[in-house]
């Protein structure tokens, strides 16, 4: 399985530094990241990083919030409609996104999309049996 860590932070000056700072001094890496504001003063921090488990330890442990979320990762074409022709694949697989972000692993060639859903064991098994890629943990947290 595949694991994002997801954090509260409030949305003041130097708060997205205190997680990154924690990190540098623990030597955690993060892979890619989506901030999101919410209506009121705080945001949702979603972190792909090489060892999530360890970061939200950390990230809890120092007062933060933070839960590991399941999550699946899947390869698309870095190219003008690589995007468009997956998300042609989930919905007809009546897969409902509702967080997603994307990172490019070699330019011009492959990128991945990560997909949360509120049931993503569920998604996760009709998109391996449609044949669709799934990026494996080792390209998604950069471990070599």
């Amino acid at each position: 399985m595949i694991y994002q860590v997801s954090t509260f932070l409030e949305n003041k000056p130097g708060y997205l530094r205190r997680i990154t700072s924690l990190f540098k001094r623990e030597k955690i890496n993060i892979r890619a990241m989506t901030l999101s504001a919410t209506n009121s003063s705080w945001g949702i921090l979603s972190l792909i990083v090489h060892d999530p488990e360890k970061a939200c330890k950390i990230l809890n442990d120092n007062g933060h919030s933070s839960v590991l979320r399941h999550i699946v990762a899947l390869e698309i074409e870095d190219q003008p409609g690589g995007l468009d022709s997956m998300l042609e694949k989930l919905e007809t697989l009546d897969i409902n996104i509702e967080n997603a972000y994307a990172r490019v692993v070699n330019d011009g060639e492959t990128a991945f999309l990560v997909v949360d859903t509120h049931d993503i064991d569920n998604a996760a098994h009709r998109i391996e049996e449609a044949g669709i890629p799934m990026v494996s943990k080792e390209i998604v947290y950069g471990i070599k």
